[in-house]
């Protein structure tokens, strides 16, 4: 066929494929003008389109479900109520506790008998490890797990009684910046996944239901996709062949089975927030054709005031959320939440052309009676004004394009030190990638400190990236470097930019606390290097203020738990100085102050957290006072608090380790009231939770030092349970730890004193044995000790040690 022919034949196909299918043949047998060869080939193409339409449906699909098993009657603990709903992975039933422990209502989803794919059912399992993780007020939370008898895996959460975001806000009769607020804890629910780097993918209606009070709550995370995700290729794809997804709501890649990430979570949204504002959806998708969607992809929707008296601004948000490019969408969740919160303050908007007559604009909208008073100033000055305006404009221009870049930086840095660095923190082998970051953002926000030296809000981002400059280097109480030195002098920068910005404003509440977490960050890092007289002092002298605010505000809860944690700060550092008594009266003072705050707030977990902490202070006091009765009941209730958190946050590696110390505090009470074999039952037990905490990272030094003194604590205690070569073993890994560890850093007191008490305990055992190793071991461990009094005299802990060692040393033969 000649090219002529061949762009014609082209042509009429087109028209034909535009046609009802039932009118094609009359189409083709109606043409005049076209020899009869042209009308054969076109009536070949149309045959062959009808019957290759497979090709324009996805080549895999579910299969149709068995004959449906009957509703369970029990599954675990839980009583099925009733069947709720069915979806495209599972079935939801209402169920009940039916063992007595607690009653609660819960909504259990098990997956359907049909799907018999496995790819299917580890989708289903991943969905409950994704809710596993996620623990926000806006999320449903997962409960429990389990397999029916037939295998099927289900998980238990928690039964949200509520009606779909959009039928709420027509019921309710919501205003439009109503509708947005509630639309807005939506967003923050999306973003706080995103920060966990997991993704939604079927954000719609029927996912985000609102209770009878007006709170959201975001379900159904059955086929979300783990950002970090070591899912196999050939099975993301399976997965996005099947089209697990709500096409009215889905981004166009989901819908042509391309890569998805939080990007397509935004489109969605988008389509949501049209539907809350408009009361109806942009559009329907009844094809999911290639050709068909494309072409409705193509068609810009009519904009959300063509349907309700709605602003433009709300018109370019929603535009924006839902451009057909992902790289002109909004960047994150966070954006679009930030553009709607400027909607409704009056500010301009993100999504509309940064003109100077749309500022102009949202200028007058928030100040109408001012600029009423101004215009007739303006009118009476406007003939000697038109030289200054253009000269205004210009200058206008060129701060507009400072302005933007000194923005865009800005929020790039803190998108670095907040947004990604809490996406990462908490992950397994972070250390590097937390120091990056935070390193990167400290360059960018040094660089504007520069430009810069009037803006409060971009000091305090400056002094808050020191401080975890600081926390990565050497804090003691999070996975760290081991670098103590490297760590005090960020954090003395930090405190001296929050010093002078607290000098230029001394009432500001905000700003003293800001400055007292240095203060206090820095006396936790004096301690553990040997300076327990300076970190006294640094505790007392921040208590001092403690106590002024708290007694200012005596409403305030956060200014109650700050002085409740001097009290812990100061009794840790009388321990030391040998003042027990006083030790035991501040931490029982501490435990006081923050039982009354866990009271007012019995479901905050912080607050329960930090009154575990103090239990368990009381508890190691009493011990050291004599009364290890009392120290195992107070640490009873600090293990308690600790298993409580751990039953609601399963993940909490800081309520895990301080499940770790109360249990070895534990075994110590347990070895002076003369039960060895309990003691190493509690040892045992928090090396295993010490181990697996520190296991992921291995530049995690404090994790590192857990796994060290724990197994001191275990060596004392098979010691005193006669099993001499058990304690060895433990005594001699301790030390292997702690030589790297002391080595690394030699200022660091718990890696010296770790040190010394595993050579002493080694030496303990081979004293025993009547080892000829014994006494150069002991003399290694008092010459340890004795460096460790020379750096910090005032250490009465450490005197009784190295007289103790002296002695043992002493009475061998020589």
């Amino acid at each position: 066929m000649r090219p002529d022919g061949w762009n014609r034949l082209k042509t009429l196909f087109d028209e034909a494929l535009a046609r009802p299918e039932g009118e094609r043949a009359s189409f083709v047998g109606g043409l005049e003008g076209d020899d009869a060869s042209l009308k054969t080939a076109l009536g070949s193409l149309l045959a062959a389109h009808r019957d290759d339409d497979f090709l324009e449906e996805p080549a895999f699909r579910i299969p149709p479900p068995d004959e449906p098993l009957p509703a369970p009657v029990r599954l675990g603990p839980y009583q099925i109520v009733r069947e709720i709903g069915r979806g495209g992975m599972g079935t939801v039933y209402l169920a009940v506790r039916a063992d007595a422990e607690y009653e609660k209502q819960v909504a259990i989803k098990v997956v359907s008998s049909g799907l018999g794919l496995e790819e299917l059912r580890r989708r289903f399992r991943t969905e409950r490890q994704i809710l596993a993780r996620l623990d926000h007020p806006n999320i449903a939370k997962l409960l429990d797990g389990g397999t029916t008898p037939e295998g099927a895996p289900y998980v238990v959460m928690d039964y949200v009684e509520g009606r779909p975001i959009t039928e709420f806000g027509e019921s309710r009769g919501l205003t439009v910046p109503g509708r947005i607020r509630l639309f807005r804890l939506v967003c923050g629910a999306v973003q706080y996944a995103h920060q966990n780097l997991v993704v939604h993918r079927d954000l719609k209606p029927g996912n985000i239901l609102v209770t009878g009070d007006g709170v959201p709550k975001l379900l159904d995370f059955g086929i979300a996709r783990l950002l970090d995700s070591d899912v196999p290729g050939d099975l993301t794809q399976t997965i996005a062949s099947l089209r697990l997804m709500t096409p009215d709501y889905a981004s166009p890649e989901q819908m042509r089975g391309e890569p998805v990430t939080i990007l397509s979570d935004v489109y969605s949204l988008g389509v949501v927030l049209y539907e809350l504002l408009a009361g109806r959806r942009p559009y329907r998708v009844t094809s999911t054709a290639p050709r068909d969607l494309e072409r409705l992809f193509d068609t810009e929707p009519a904009a959300p005031s063509t349907v309700r008296p709605l602003s433009k601004d709300l018109d370019a948000i929603v535009s924006m959320a839902m451009r057909r490019e992902p790289e002109r969408r909004y960047a994150s969740v966070e954006q679009l939440s930030e553009d709607l919160d400027r909607h409704l303050r009056g500010v301009p908007v993100r999504a509309r052309p940064n003109t100077a007559g749309y500022r102009l604009r949202r200028f007058a909208a928030r100040h109408r009676a001012a600029l009423a008073v101004a215009a007739l100033l303006v009118l009476s000055l406007a003939a000697g004004a038109v030289a200054t305006v253009r000269e205004a404009r210009i200058a206008d221009v060129q701060r507009q394009r400072a302005e933007k870049r000194f923005a865009d930086v800005r929020k790039l840095s803190n998108a670095l030190l907040f947004d990604i660095y809490g996406a990462v923190e908490n992950l397994p082998g972070a250390i590097p990638a937390r120091q990056a970051l935070v390193k990167k953002a400290l360059e960018y926000l040094d660089s504007l400190a520069q430009e810069s030296q009037s803006d409060i809000g971009l000091k305090r981002d400056l002094a808050a990236a020191y401080l975890k400059v600081g926390d990565i280097q050497g804090y003691p109480f999070l996975a760290n470097l081991g670098d103590t030195t490297g760590c005090l002098a960020s954090y003395h920068t930090a405190l001296a930019i929050r010093e002078k910005l607290l000098a230029a404003d001394p009432k500001n509440t905000d700003l003293e606390r800001d400055a007292n977490g240095v203060r206090d960050r820095i006396g936790d890092v004096l301690s553990q290097t040997g300076d327990s007289a300076g970190a006294l002092a640094q505790f007392r002298n921040v208590q001092a203020v403690r106590q002024r605010l708290a007694s200012l505000h005596p409403d305030d809860l956060k200014l109650r738990r700050d002085l409740g944690v001097s009290h812990l700060k100061i009794g840790d550092q009388l321990t030391r100085a040998g003042d027990r008594p006083g030790a035991l009266a501040n931490a029982k003072r501490a435990a006081e102050i923050l039982a009354a705050i866990a009271a007012a707030k019995p479901d905050d977990m912080r607050a329960r957290r930090d009154l575990s902490v103090a239990h368990s202070k009381v508890g190691e006091m009493l011990r050291q006072n004599g009364d290890p009765s009392a120290a195992a009941a107070a640490l009873g209730l600090s293990i308690g608090d600790a298993k409580t958190i751990l039953a609601r946050e399963p993940q909490n590696a800081v309520a895990r380790r301080d499940l770790e110390i109360s249990l070895n505090k534990l075994g110590m009470c347990r070895i002076d009231s003369g039960d060895p074999p309990g003691a190493v039952a509690a040892f045992q037990e928090a090396l295993g939770i010490a181990e697996t905490l520190a296991a992921p990272d291995a530049k995690d030094a404090q994790g590192r030092i857990d796994v060290a003194y724990t197994k001191n604590r275990l060596g004392s205690a098979e010691a005193a349970a006669g099993r001499d070569a058990a304690a060895l073993e433990s005594f001699r890994g301790a030390v292997a730890i702690a030589e790297v560890l002391h080595a690394e850093d030699p200022n660091h007191i718990l890696a010296h004193s770790e040190l010394a008490t595993a050579v002493e305990g080694v030496g303990s055992i081979l004293v025993k044995r009547r080892d000829r190793e014994a006494r150069p071991t002991l003399e290694r461990a008092v010459a340890l000790r004795e460096e460790m009094l020379q750096r910090d005299p005032k250490d009465d802990e450490i005197r009784r040690e190295v007289e103790a060692t002296r002695a043992r040393l002493a009475a061998l033969p020589r």
